[in-house]
């Protein structure tokens, strides 16, 4: 204690000095501290950014403090909010480190009185295409660049297919696969609905992703809201991988990625679809608004239910199917649905732009008549089963691939305001192609079809596009209709044109046919006909027993047989205007044989002989048209029968009638009678359709006159 003191005093015994030290320092520190909120902070203590804000007044160019000051403030522009004045500023904020972090700052500025909002001055980016590669497995579909899609992707300012609906009828979908999960359609009446509750009224519980109408479904059930695909190989998952694979989250890519997938379940894993499945799936697609219909399927035989419901869908749906993989042509079977005429039939193309060998093809080259388009369909990959991706072959991969390709233009068909996106997208996919694919087939004939690509059919304008196709011809000297060969017992017959014209692209006026032929032995009589306007994808059939029917005059000689090129030339006009006039050339060969007296049997195909055994050329007059022809339906016991009736043709010696199970199908005699009434007896209830002609006798010379018109019994 004494020691403490005695330090005291002994200290006070310079006091005046050390009051001076004390004085000083104090000094010092008041100055340090005025420069300290005066001056640009220390680097190593102190950061800054650029931050905008907006606040009341402008007393805010003073906010400070000894942590943090604002610089810089640049007056933005100011706003009435209809009590105040608003003010919006950019500034730079300055702020101690040890006091706040960057988000700190800003939260501290934005809660002081008289500011309203803060937040820091950053830079933004254009948005632009995801990086093409991220998807790690988008260089094994090699078919991308095939079919432009990539310079189609770069010239878009959406997602290609955005919000089109594509309905793939198949299998079913594996909608938990990584890749097609935030892609699939969703219907949201059931997705936020009560389980186990048709909540949309449509008749199906639970349908979120779609339903399933395959009668051997796993559930024993006709119909279910469950279109989920049990299938390992996952036929109806690749294909709807190849149309709408999600962008960037790995895998593969989707051609149309900004699409929705609706799952429609029709058939199994033993690859079989009943028709009345199909007809339910297409209803149901159809009823809960598909854009697109994927058909990954088909048959030889043609169901007119079927092609109905089709034509009708037709209307506001884009329709592709797969034209199969036996290696056929048209000519010899066709394919159905793939081959009716609003339907995009699917030929399968490979990388060096060749139709595989498996492949059915068309026919008829550069014609739309029963295929219309070639995709990629070899080593196509897509995604499977157990979140799986593999590489699959067939028409069934090409047809998704037209899909796809429908979605992105019928996307952009309805951004550009086309009235009509489905007939649009229908005609631009199958003819603006600027890129093409070929077949070969056993005898080395080359056939050059178009290759689909999204890029051309984003671009080129729509034009005209008329077909001539559908063949039938009529001889006078036989009476019979032919489609291919003829047998003339004299060599000599007047032969009249039968064809259909079809118009796959845009509203056609004025629409012109005419005929020639190089050959020698023929001489064109009327050689022209006038079609009008037709509109874009309809039809128009011209019948060879047509009043302005075309017709040439064939002379041949006996005991030859001769093939007969006739060169078809349509030439029609854009509708609007400025007119633009297009032609296009389509060829037809038919065969005539000529008879001699000793081998008129010999040389006739067996399909000729029916119609030939008894017909010579002769210059009796031809009896007129039937006219008035009517059916009677009435059941008796067992049987049904119709009724035909129709007015008597002066001279006529006898009357043939025919009949058929489709319109535009193949007639077959059923009766030759003496008078112009006749009774059809049949079991089952069955729809036919008639027609009736006259014949004059003369000898063994007999002398046809024209077709009455078809009437449905």
């Amino acid at each position: 204690m004494q020691s403490w003191y005695f330090k005291i005093v002994s200290w006070d015994g310079d006091i005046m000095k050390h009051i001076g030290i004390v004085c000083m320092s104090a000094c010092l520190f008041v100055l340090i501290c005025l420069l300290y909120n005066n001056t640009v902070f220390a680097v190593d203590k102190y950061d800054s950014f650029n931050m905008v804000f907006s606040g009341y007044g402008d007393y805010v160019y003073q906010e400070k403090t000894e942590k943090y000051r604002l610089s810089d403030i640049n007056e933005l522009f100011a706003e009435d909010d209809g009590a105040e004045t608003v003010k919006y500023y950019s500034a730079k904020v300055e702020y101690s480190k040890s006091a706040y972090d960057a988000d700190e700052i800003v939260d501290v500025i934005r809660d002081k009185e008289g500011f309203l909002n803060a937040s820091r001055d950053e830079v933004m980016y254009a948005e632009e295409i995801t990086d093409l590669r991220y998807d790690p497995y988008i260089d094994r579909q090699w078919y991308l660049n095939a079919i432009g899609a990539y310079d189609a992707w770069n010239m878009l300012e959406d997602e290609p297919g955005r919000g089109v609906v594509v309905a793939v009828i198949d299998s079913g979908v594996n909608y938990y696969h990584s890749d097609l999960y935030n892609n699939m359609w969703i219907n949201e009446a059931e997705a936020y609905g009560n389980y186990g509750t048709d909540d949309d009224g449509n008749g199906i519980e639970d349908d979120i992703y779609g339903a399933c109408f395959d009668s051997e479904n796993v559930y024993g059930e006709k119909v279910t809201g469950d279109p989920f695909d049990t299938d390992e190989d996952g036929h109806g998952t690749h294909v709807a991988g190849i149309i709408g694979m999600e962008n960037g989250n790995g895998g593969g890519r989707g051609i149309a990625y900004g699409c929705r997938i609706m799952a429609v379940k029709a058939g199994g894993s033993d690859g079989k679809f009943l028709i009345s499945d199909v007809i339910s799936a297409v209803d149901y697609a159809v009823k809960m608004g598909a854009d697109v219909i994927n058909m990954s399927f088909g048959s030889v035989n043609r169901s007119d239910v079927l092609e109905a419901l089709l034509e009708s869908a037709s209307e506001k749906t884009v329709l592709v199917a797969a034209a199969g993989n036996e290696g056929t042509s048209s000519g010899e079977s066709k394919m159905y649905p793939a081959a009716y005429p609003f339907v995009i039939g699917v030929m399968a193309s490979d990388s060096s732009y060749n139709i595989a060998q498996w492949s059915n093809y068309d026919s008829r080259d550069k014609n739309v008549v029963s295929y219309d388009i070639a995709a990629p369909g070899v080593n196509i990959y897509s995604t499977v089963f157990d979140d799986k991706y593999i590489y699959m072959n067939g028409t069934s991969m090409a047809a998704p691939v037209v899909s796809a390709s429908a979605a992105v233009v019928f996307h952009d068909a309805k951004v550009k305001g086309i009235q009509d996106p489905a007939k649009y997208t229908f005609g631009q996919l199958i003819n603006s192609s600027r890129h093409t694919a070929t077949y070969t087939d056993g005898q080395k004939n080359v056939y050059t079809y178009n290759n689909v690509n999204i890029y051309d059919a984003l671009t080129v304008k729509p034009s005209v596009s008329i077909n001539v196709c559908g063949f039938k011809y009529f001889a006078d000297s036989t009476g019979e209709a032919f489609a291919d060969t003829v047998f003339l017992k004299d060599g000599r017959a007047n032969i009249y044109c039968g064809y259909d014209i079809l118009n796959t692209w845009r509203d056609a006026k004025n629409v012109k046919v005419s005929i020639s032929t190089e050959s020698a032995e023929c001489s064109i009589i009327n050689g022209e006909l006038e079609a009008g306007d037709i509109e874009a994808l309809g039809k128009k059939s011209v019948s060879y027993d047509d009043n302005n029917a075309m017709m040439f005059e064939f002379n041949g000689e006996k005991g030859k047989s001769y093939k007969v090129k006739i060169i078809y030339t349509v030439t029609g006009q854009t509708a609007d205007e400025p007119a633009v006039t297009v032609s296009q050339s389509y060829e037809d060969v038919i065969t005539v044989l000529s008879g001699s007296e000793m081998t008129d049997m010999a040389v006739v195909a067996p399909s000729a002989v029916s119609y030939a055994a008894d017909s010579v050329y002769t210059t009796l007059q031809k009896p007129a048209k039937v006219k008035n022809l009517k059916v009677y339906k009435m059941k008796s016991g067992k049987y049904r029968k119709r009724t035909l009736k129709w007015k008597k043709v002066s001279k006529a010696d006898k009357y043939v009638v025919y009949y058929s199970v489709k319109k535009n199908g193949n007639y077959k005699k059923l009766a030759v009678c003496n008078k112009n009434k006749y009774v059809h007896k049949y079991k089952q209830n069955k729809r036919f359709y008639y027609k009736v002609r006259a014949y004059i006798k003369s000898g063994s010379d007999k002398v046809y006159g024209k077709y009455s018109r078809i009437v449905r019994g």
